[in-house]
C-alpha cells in the first residue's frame, strides 16, 4: 500500500479524543470505500496542429491534385502569354507543372506550420510563411 501524506489541520477546540477517533474513522473508511466525491478523470491531451500536419503528409503521398485543373490552366496561359503569345501546352506538360507546383505549396506550408508550432501557434501567420522560405533558401523573399 503507498504512503500517503495528511495535511495538518487546526484543533476547532475539540479534544484530543474526539479529534483521533474521527481520523480512524476517516482512515477506515477511506481504505475501503474510497473517496467521497468523484474525481473527474482527464484524457491526455493531443498535440496542436496534429491534424493539419497528418493532412500535408497525405497529400504528399497520394497524388491527387489539390487545385482545379481549369483554373490552374488558365493562370499558366496568362503568365505564358506575358512572354509569348499564341503558346500551345501539351497536357501532361500542365499536369507536370501542376504537380510540381502543388508539390511546392504543400512543402512550403508544411515548413510554414512547423515555424507557428515552434512559436507556439496554432495559426498561420505570413512571418512564418517568409522564414520557411528564407529557411529553404529561396532567392525571392519579399
Amino acid at each position: 500500500m503507498p504512503r500517503t501524506k495528511k495535511n495538518v489541520q487546526k484543533s476547532k477546540g475539540k479534544s484530543a479524543s474526539a479529534d483521533a477517533s474521527q481520523s480512524r474513522k476517516l482512515q477506515a473508511g477511506s481504505q475501503t470505500e474510497g473517496t467521497d466525491t468523484p474525481c473527474k478523470v482527464l484524457k491526455p491531451r493531443g498535440r496542436v496542429n496534429t491534424k493539419s500536419i497528418n493532412e500535408m503528409r497525405r497529400q504528399k503521398r497520394f497524388p491527387q491534385f489539390i487545385l482545379r485543373k481549369a483554373p490552374f490552366q488558365a493562370l499558366v496561359k496568362e503568365i505564358c502569354s506575358e512572354y509569348h503569345e499564341n503558346l500551345r501546352m501539351q497536357s501532361m506538360a500542365l499536369a507536370a507543372l501542376q504537380e510540381a507546383s502543388e508539390m511546392y505549396l504543400v512543402n512550403l506550408f508544411e515548413a510554414a506550420n512547423q515555424c507557428a508550432i515552434h512559436a507556439k501557434r496554432v495559426t498561420l501567420q505570413p512571418k512564418d510563411l517568409l522564414l520557411a522560405r528564407r529557411m529553404r533558401g529561396d532567392r525571392a523573399v519579399f
